[in-house]
């Protein structure tokens, strides 16, 4: 569908994009609606190990 694209490097990820992030007190909510139909929802798979890296 043409939904989904592959970004290898965190410069690749669009600005204003919503990154998933397993460590946030708040879940992803309706207040960020216009943010990921705007620029996009962003879910880095990682080892659960190495999260630390990226967040």
């Amino acid at each position: 569908m043409g939904l989904v694209e592959l970004v290898r490097r965190p410069s690749d990820v669009p600005t204003g994009a919503v990154v998933l992030d397993p460590t946030v007190e708040k879940a992803l909510s309706r207040e960020d609606r216009d943010a990921v139909l705007g620029s996009g929802l962003v879910a880095v798979d990682c080892s659960w190990e190495h999260v630390h890296r990226y967040f």
